[in-house]
């Protein structure tokens, strides 16, 4: 059974509600450095890779780009770290997670299951459907009545002209 399309499939995506912005929902830039940390802590390091990866000198400071970046998008350390940190190291996104999770849950509607949803899309389509009838019809009647305007100013330029 194919469904009609929805809302967001035509309109596009509906914004985010102003207590929920997408760094609330965002958790790649706080999880990647934690997993840089967490597979360097797990990898144990090679003889022969250690050695080609280790740049001479000291290290060079990043490029700079004119912006400075957020505090919550610096990288957190990637210092390897022992299983045992894992759980304290990822209370900042668990944290994030429960307050988008909070923020959705009291978005308008969000309770209504899908069911309810497909039905109220039903009767806007049909809503939709009656109006463009609507609108189809109306136009059809303003071209009858340009027409029928046009045939009686044609008839007046060729019939008798009125006095003034």
């Amino acid at each position: 059974m194919s469904h009609p399309p929805s809302a967001s499939t035509i309109h596009g995506p509906l914004p985010l509600p102003p207590q929920l912005s997408p760094d609330d929902i965002d958790t790649l830039p706080p999880l990647l450095p934690l997993l840089l940390s967490l597979r360097s802590a797990l990898t144990p390091p090679s003889s022969s890779t250690t050695k080609s990866s280790q740049p001479s000198g000291p290290p060079k400071p990043p490029p700079v780009t004119g912006t400075t970046p957020l505090p919550s998008s610096q990288p957190q350390s990637t210092l390897p770290f022992t299983t045992k940190e894992l759980a304290s190291s990822t209370d900042p996104i668990k944290h994030k997670l429960q307050r988008a999770r909070q923020s959705v849950r009291q978005m308008e509607d969000i309770s209504r299951v899908i069911p309810q949803q497909e039905t109220e899309i039903v009767k806007l389509e049909e809503r939709r459907k009656k109006q463009a009838e609507m609108l189809a019809r109306i136009k059809e009647e303003g071209l009858l009545f340009s027409r029928s305007a046009e045939l009686e100013g044609e008839r007046g330029e060729s019939g008798e002209k009125m006095v003034e």
